[in-house]
């Protein structure tokens, strides 16, 4: 499955990626670890397994079983492709898809003809500033995985440039364009920060092939086994670190070196890259449960938006949280994804586990009634985005496996296209390329990634006719 993708931003990644060269020594001490790692993992399922049997009511739920169940996984595995049902619009001509069997066509290739030499492979490699990329967190038999994937609009193919293997089951992603405090010669940087049920952040460098450990950790802890154990009974907040999974990030784009994340140990804290990735401020007083979304707001440097399974949405100042603007969610279900409106810095959208999408702008205050609200979907709408470009446009993907493209620009938002996405599974993560806002990328339970440009979709055209771009 893919849990989370970002799109990295064109002219950020080197166009020559760099290889790291193991020993013997290493290559074996790296395989001896991961074993052991993959071991204990397995132990661990097991264990949990045997607890699951055992009715003793005296025994509370872990806090690792509960956010387990909340993804459903035992069922991503069992679901099947709706047979018969077509998709012959052309809003699916332009999908570029990657399986299992594109992910092996290069290794049988090279059995049928002998390894390409260095120059071939070097060409395979290289990264043209044409080239659209995004990260994507893939998911398979317990195995996790940061996937770098390059898109060639021209030829509307999609690949998987390289990948890395990641401690634990990844919940968020976020694309960080900054250089961080090892790479301050540069003026851009390329990274990704991927918040996991382990308690640390990692960053990961993009730019680096078959990378072996994070560029930075956020948080790092002394025993990550002896978490592990603390965790089934919950951990006490801790001001420097996160005591349980991390579920949301949000890179500052204005002041760059800043990073916020949304813990379920019911805290916000913000980090600063730029001195080693160290705790500024840990807000532990906003939200009384676990912090499934938030972003920074697009135009003002220090100001930011949550919510979380408390049902309330906090818009608050870094400086002075205790000033926070406080919505309720009143339709009776959890959080899923808040996005402010790159056009009208004063409002943002959010959506929830009811299908529910509702739209509020922080001039009427604490406690105002939407903008509107409306029901986009019949399960959870699990991410929502807005268009860089074009304003008013607002993107809803759903676990009913669909897609939606709405315009909010009238008093009662009207449904441009809808279109399912059976192959995909549930989906869990959309959004719109910020270099090519007619892009949008995709993904979900079946482990496929997905582009989609709707702008040769005549409804669309339609749909936002006097909204789009000259």
């Amino acid at each position: 499955m893919i849990s989370a993708t970002a799109w990295i931003r064109k002219g950020a990644a080197c166009a020559e990626p760099k290889r790291i060269e193991l020993t013997e020594e290493q290559y074996d001490e790296i395989m001896q670890r991961s074993k052991a790692e993959v071991e204990e993992a397995r132990q661990e399922i097991q264990d949990l397994k045997q607890k699951k049997t055992k009715k003793a009511k005296s025994k509370p739920i872990t806090a690792l079983e509960e956010d387990l169940a909340k993804f459903n996984l035992d069922n991503y595995s069992d679901e099947q492709e709706s047979e018969g049902e077509n998709c012959p619009s052309a809003f699916f001509d332009m999908i570029s898809t990657v399986d299992e069997a594109a992910l092996t066509e290069n290794a049988e290739e090279i059995e049928e003809t002998g390894a390409p030499d260095d120059s071939e492979e070097e060409d395979d490699l290289r990264i043209l500033p044409t080239d659209s990329l995004l990260v994507a967190c893939r998911t398979e038999d317990e195995v996790s995985y940061l996937e770098v994937y390059v898109y060639e609009e021209e030829e509307e193919n999609l690949y998987v440039h390289h990948d890395v293997m990641l401690p634990a089951f990844p919940l968020c992603v976020e694309w960080i364009g900054c250089p961080l405090a090892d790479t301050a010669s540069r003026t851009l940087g390329n990274y990704a920060a991927v918040g996991t049920f382990d308690l640390e952040i990692e960053i990961w460098s993009l730019d680096v092939m078959e990378a072996i450990y994070p560029a930075m950790v956020l948080g790092p802890s002394e025993s990550k086994k002896k978490d592990k154990k603390k965790n089934a009974k919950k951990l006490p907040i801790d001001p420097l670190r996160h005591t349980d999974a991390v579920m949301s990030l949000s890179w500052n784009k204005l002041h760059q070196s800043l990073l916020l994340s949304g813990s379920a140990d019911h805290t916000i804290k913000l980090w600063d890259l730029a001195n080693g990735g160290r705790v500024v401020t840990s807000f532990d007083t906003l939200h009384q449960d676990k912090v499934q979304t938030l972003q920074w707001n697009p135009a003002n440097v220090s100001l930011a938006a949550s919510a979380a399974y408390d049902k309330n949405i906090f818009v608050f100042d870094c400086r002075t949280p205790t000033d926070a603007l406080r919505w309720s969610l009143t339709t009776g279900g959890d959080p899923e994804c808040l996005r402010w409106d790159p056009h009208n810095a004063n409002r943002f959208a959010i959506s929830d586990e009811r299908g529910t999408v509702q739209v509020f702008d922080t001039r009427a205050g604490s406690a105002s009634s939407p903008v509107f609200s409306l029901v986009a979907h019949d399960r959870p709408v699990t991410s929502i985005d807005w268009n860089p470009t074009i304003s008013d446009c607002l993107l809803t993907v759903s676990a009913d496996r669909s897609a939606k493209l709405w315009n909010t620009a009238e008093a009662n938002p009207r449904c441009i296209v809808a279109r399912p996405l059976n192959d995909a599974g549930k989906i869990f993560s959309g959004s719109f390329c910020p270099d090519s806002p007619h892009l949008i990328t995709v993904s979900g339970s079946k482990g496929i990634v997905k582009v989609l440009n709707f702008l040769r979709d005549p409804a669309v055209i339609e749909g936002f006719k006097g909204q789009l771009p000259n």
